[in-house]
């Protein structure tokens, strides 16, 4: 019900739950890609990122 809602918010449109979606799987990778490229340019080592990402 929550992802339900979540997406919904980022639907223009009353009736596309698949258009929120959408969107909020590219924000979310988008996110992802601006967080690792903020990590390394601190100096970050990678396992570090990984752990954060769980995925180590």
């Amino acid at each position: 019900l929550i992802n339900y809602t979540y997406c919904k918010m980022y639907s223009n449109n009353s009736y596309h739950f698949n258009t929120g979606y959408k969107s909020a799987k590219k924000d979310l990778q988008k996110s992802k890609v601006i967080f690792i490229y903020e990590a390394v340019a601190s100096g970050t080592p990678i396992e570090e990122i990984f752990e954060s990402l769980k995925i180590a």
